[in-house]
């Protein structure tokens, strides 16, 4: 119960939370979720944590347009609604072989 009662109260501190979903083999969407006093900053530093986590050794390259967003969150304490909001912060990561295809502009993209 007191694990329960503490958490809110450490994310208030300034912990950044991140969630991973993989979209295809060495790729994932990785979301960075903070309080509202979170810089971007933070958040990406996060996802690099996260990221390269996920990937190790093979390296990763992050792509995406690291744009931060916020959503309403409701959360109740004592039998009272709290309404606030929180910060996000969505990139991909493209793990190795991915991560260097990535990289390299195409002969298209070249003008």
């Amino acid at each position: 119960m007191r694990i329960l009662l503490l958490t809110p109260l450490l994310c208030l501190a300034g912990c950044a939370i991140t969630n991973y979903q993989e979209v295809a083999p060495g790729e994932y969407r990785l979301t960075a979720h903070g309080n509202i006093f979170q810089s971007k900053e933070t958040l990406l530093k996060s996802i690099d944590k996260k990221a390269s986590k996920l990937c190790g050794e093979r390296g990763y390259a992050l792509a995406g347009e690291g744009v931060l967003s916020t959503e309403p969150v409701v959360s109740y304490y004592n039998g009272q609604q709290i309404n606030s909001s929180a910060v996000l912060l969505t990139e991909t990561a493209r793990c190795g072989s991915a991560a260097k295809q990535a990289t390299i502009p195409t002969a298209a993209e070249v003008p």
